[in-house]
């Protein structure tokens, strides 16, 4: 399945079933979202970023973007690494993911894939 593409799911719970509570805390300026990973648009391969859509508490959503890595200066190991953890992630993963609350959503700046 092409990560290109955004694709959404349809989750029978928003409220991440298995592997414990979603919830979406903030301290210090940053935001953390724990949830059940429901739509991914990776564009960087043609030269834009990734959003990914997590559901949360109840109905909610939060909608994750991460920039593009055709930057200059070129990106830092640390960013590209961030990059490859938020490429492993699928549908239907639990996350969780730090970040800056932005108008088009949360600029991720540490991401995980938690177990189920």
């Amino acid at each position: 399945m092409s990560r290109a593409v955004a694709v959404a799911v349809v989750a029978a719970s928003a409220g991440c079933s298995s592997g414990g509570p979603a919830s979406v805390t903030e301290a210090g300026g940053l935001v953390t979202v724990v949830g059940q990973l429901t739509a991914i648009d990776d564009a960087t391969p043609v030269d834009g970023g990734v959003t990914l859509t997590v559901a949360v508490q109840g109905e909610a959503i939060e909608t994750l973007t991460f920039g593009s890595l055709f930057t200059s200066p070129p990106p830092g190991e640390e960013r590209i690494a961030l990059y490859q953890r938020i490429a492993e992630a699928e549908v239907g993963d639990r996350v969780r993911a730090t970040g800056e609350r932005r108008e088009a959503g949360i600029e991720i700046v540490a991401f995980e894939i938690l177990e189920s």
